[in-house]
């Protein structure tokens, strides 16, 4: 096997994202996952923990619900947070400071974009609703996991 082309210091490494989530695994649990080699083998022996872990530390809003997995001996086929409840919009649009968290442009008119910056206002899905009783042609659109 020919060597990498490229390959970051360990200066890098060291303030990686992943190198952060592994402190705090080893943190939680008394471990010492030194690598991705050990943090991948810990994630596969003990999956319930390490999705737990990506939960939080990816801050979802939302509640996860008491069971973090079912039938876990099937792949494809297991089940990750079946209780968990949350707003996808919501988690989607998050944001803060003031980069846009959503555009939107009509193509009916010559305007430009309509933007919401950082947190957008609270989602209205009976304004859509009443669009489309009144006959307007907008699309709605929507964001959907293809199902395995």
């Amino acid at each position: 096997m020919s060597a990498p082309l490229w390959s970051p210091t360990p200066e890098r490494v060291a303030a990686s994202a992943m190198a952060a989530f592994m402190a705090r695994v080893n943190a939680n649990h008394g471990l010492t996952l030194d690598g991705y080699d050990m943090l991948h083998r810990w994630s596969v022996t003990h999956p319930e923990l390490f999705w737990n872990e990506i939960w939080d530390d990816s801050a979802v809003i939302g509640d996860k619900g008491s069971v973090t997995l079912l039938d876990a001996d099937h792949m494809p086929g297991a089940r990750f947070f079946p209780e968990a409840r949350l707003n996808f919009a919501e988690n989607l649009l998050r944001g803060e400071g003031d980069a846009p968290a959503l555009l939107f442009n009509n193509e009916g008119r010559r305007a430009p974009p309509e933007q919401c910056v950082g947190s957008p206002r609270p989602l209205r899905p009976d304004r859509g609703a009443g669009a489309f009783r009144q006959g307007h042609r907008h699309r709605p659109v929507a964001h959907r996991p293809h199902p395995a």
